[in-house]
Parts: structure tokens; C-alpha cells; sequence
């Protein structure tokens, strides 16, 4: 069962006073943006976020309005091209609709368009695998997202097993039996490295293959695949008292590296992956080293040596207090509860600019870097507003599940 964390009045009126400007300002038309219908950055986004307020703030306009944002959205997809992706595409608004379905926000009587709609997003899945495109937000496990959302109702094992397939197709087996697979997204902009990270690496593989096994998908080389990515995984731990975390962002040559505290990269997204491994393979060892890892995180809190300079869900301190919070609310470890409030109060403070939304500004490397106004959800108020939802709430945050959070 899921409980709010943060019970003292001031506090839970601090941030519910928070929320509530987050929706004021979405609640503005040129808030919201008009062509970017996606579920990342764009409309579905902050639909989702409308959604799950109304429920806490008991209010029918908001849901009213999350409704009109989705009919609009629908009412637009034939008339413009739209790309496939979970983030920026099809799979994304896809995932939106289905999740929306599933947990009773809206009826939807057109079960035939989503059939279409998963036929479609099947076959662009299996072009983009044989591309060695896997990437979650840009790429076909960001496809698999959308379709394991759609199982749980169908019951449709064909798509998810013919993933696992080509999945194995383009792996790669190193020295030590383990599985790898290389990266098109790169922080250097290289393209054959191996990223570990949960938004275009390993994490997000590991993560989904260990889904697909605790929903009874149980595939002939799922669980080879899953072992044999695990174990990859783990050659490459490191001391943390020497290079400050148990991982690496990727794997260059070798070389042991400090990586940051976030969802996207670094040891919290690899934790959640190897904790639903764990959970899946009964590996009891698999699932001490996830809570290790995580209580050492829970202790990383200074934001420069931590690479943390905004508040979104991706790489911010609402990001590492959700996963804090998700995670406290498994297993009750008071250390990750602590880092949990800790992160939210970090998040409360990051709202400091005056021609913010709602005072947040979204900073972007590499270079000089820039502080810009972003409204969706992997960056913008609409995720930092979920995840300060899941504080003061009982709500269970499902809306997580499209980054294999939850």
C-alpha cells in the first residue's frame, strides 16, 4: 500500500501550495504546448499530471481539462506527422491512453483503433530493433513501454516474446558470458559504447526483461538474457568509497568513473533495474546489492558533486525523490524515507526564478549551459508536480511506469 511521507501540516501545506501554483500556471493555454502532443515533453505529459491532481486537490476542472488536452490530441494525430517514440511519438501518447484507460480516469470505447494502434507500434518496434536502436525514450524499448501497458489488458504475449527475439538478435555476448548491448546515444556523442543508464542503456533492458518475467512472459531466452545482462552489469561495479559510485555512466574501456545521482544515468536507475532482477530471478544476493546501492545513494546529497542543477524528474531532485520514495515504499528503510524528504525539500528550493514556471527553470549542458522554461514531464513542472504529488499523497504514482520506475 502506498502512504505519503511527509505528514506535518506546514510541510504538506508548503508543497501542496506548490502543486497547486504548478497547475495554476499549466492551466494557461500558452503554458501548454500547442504542437507537442508527446508524452515526455509535450501534452500527454501534463495531461497526466491534471489527471492525478484532481484526485488530490478533489477537483473536477482539472480532470475536465486533462480530458480536453487528450480529446485534442486525438482530434490531431491524422492531420500531422508524428513521430514513434515513447518519448516524442506514438508510443508515448499510446502508453498515455492506455494508462488512463486502465486506472478508471477516462472510457474509451475505440478498443479497435488501440489494436491497430499496437499492430502499428509492433512492426515500427521490429524495424527499429534491426536498426540496433533499443534506446528507451528514442528507440524500440520505449515501443515495448507501450506494449507491455497493452498486455495487461489484451493479454497479447505475441508482440512482447518477438521483442525478446529481436533483443537477442542484437546483443552482444563479451569474454565473460555476459550480454551486452551498444548505445546510439552517447554522452560524447559516439555511438558503439555501452551505456549502463536507465534512459538509453542497460538499466532500461534489465529493467523490462525483468517485467516482462514477474507479468508470466515467460519466454525461452528471456531468462538467459536477463542472467547474462545482469551479469555484464556487475563485472563493471566499482569501489564507491574510491570513485564515489558503485557505477560508471557507460563503458569506454574499462575505466572505473564517477557517474551522477539521477534517474537517467548513474547508480539509481541501475539500482531499480537490478532490484526488479533480483525480484525476478529470486536472487536474493542480487537484491541486497540494489539496497546497498541505494542506501549508499541516500547518502549522496551535496548537488555539485552529484552533476544535480535543476529540479526535473530526469536528472533533478524530484527525479531522486520519487525513486527514493518509490523505493521506500517497498521495503521501509528509514534511510531511503530520510533521502526521500530530504530531495523534496532540495526540489521546494530549486524554485527561485523569477520568470520560472512556478519559479523552475530546466538547465542544459553540455556546454556553457542554459536555464530554460520547460512545461512537460521528463524535464518540466508537470513531472516535478507528480513527484510532489507522491508526497503528500496515498495515491499510488502509476504514472512512473513509463519510466520503469513503478
Amino acid at each position: 500500500m502506498f502512504k505519503q511521507i511527509i505528514t506535518k501540516p506546514e510541510e504538506i501545506e508548503q508543497i501542496k501550495s506548490k502543486v497547486d501554483e504548478i497547475a495554476g500556471v499549466l492551466k494557461q493555454d500558452h503554458y501548454i504546448p500547442s504542437e507537442d502532443n508527446n508524452l515526455m515533453i509535450g501534452r500527454s505529459g501534463i495531461a497526466l499530471f491534471f489527471f492525478y491532481y484532481s484526485k488530490l486537490a478533489d477537483d473536477q476542472s482539472s480532470s475536465d481539462l486533462g480530458f480536453d488536452i487528450i480529446s485534442k490530441i486525438f482530434d490531431q494525430l491524422s492531420l500531422r506527422n508524428i513521430h514513434h517514440s515513447l518519448s516524442e511519438g506514438l508510443a508515448g501518447i499510446g502508453w498515455t491512453l492506455e494508462h488512463l484507460i486502465r486506472n478508471d480516469f477516462i472510457e474509451f470505447e475505440d478498443e479497435q483503433g488501440l489494436a491497430d494502434l499496437d499492430a502499428c507500434l509492433f512492426k515500427v518496434m521490429k524495424e527499429t530493433m534491426k536498426q540496433g536502436n533499443y534506446d528507451l525514450l528514442h528507440g524500440a524499448m520505449g515501443h515495448g513501454v507501450f506494449l507491455l501497458s497493452r498486455f495487461k489488458r489484451t493479454g497479447n504475449r505475441h508482440y512482447l516474446t518477438s521483442l525478446i527475439d529481436e533483443l537477442e538478435k542484437i546483443s552482444v555476448t563479451d569474454e565473460n558470458e555476459g550480454v551486452k548491448w551498444l548505445s546510439h546515444i552517447s554522452s560524447e556523442g559516439k555511438i558503439y559504447e555501452v551505456n549502463l543508464g536507465m534512459a538509453h542503456g542497460m538499466a532500461s533492458i534489465i529493467s523490462f526483461l525483468a517485467e516482462l518475467h514477474l507479468n508470466h512472459i515467460n519466454q525461452e531466452h528471456l531468462l538467459h538474457l536477463l542472467k547474462s545482462a545482469v551479469r555484464y552489469v556487475l563485472k563493471y561495479r566499482q569501489d564507491p568509497d574510491k570513485y564515489f559510485s558503485f557505477f560508471p555512466n557507460s563503458i569506454h574501456n574499462g575505466t572505473p568513473a564517477k557517474s551522477r545521482l539521477a534517474w537517467c544515468y548513474g547508480d539509481l536507475g541501475i539500482a531499480i533495474a537490478l532490484l526488479k532482477a533480483g525480484k525476478a530471478l529470486n536472487d536474493r544476493n542480487i537484491i541486497d546489492l540494489a539496497l546497498d546501492i541505494l542506501i549508499h545513494a541516500s547518502h549522496r546529497r551535496d548537488l555539485e558533486n552529484n552533476f544535480v542543477w535543476d529540479a526535473g524528474l530526469c536528472h533533478g531532485t524530484a527525479g531522486i525523490a520519487h525513486i527514493f520514495n518509490r523505493i521506500y515504499q517497498q521495503t521501509k528503510i528509514e534511510e531511503l524515507k530520510d533521502a526521500a524528504v530530504y530531495w523534496t525539500g532540495q526540489t521546494l528550493e530549486m524554485s527561485k526564478f523569477k520568470d520560472g514556471l512556478a519559479g523552475y527553470k530546466s538547465y542544459r549542458l553540455p556546454k556553457n549551459g542554459s536555464w530554460e522554461n520547460e512545461a512537460g514531464l521528463l524535464e518540466g513542472i508537470a513531472g516535478i508536480g507528480l513527484s510532489l504529488l507522491s508526497m503528500i499523497s496515498d495515491i499510488k504514482p502509476k504514472w512512473d511506469q513509463c519510466m520503469l520506475i513503478g
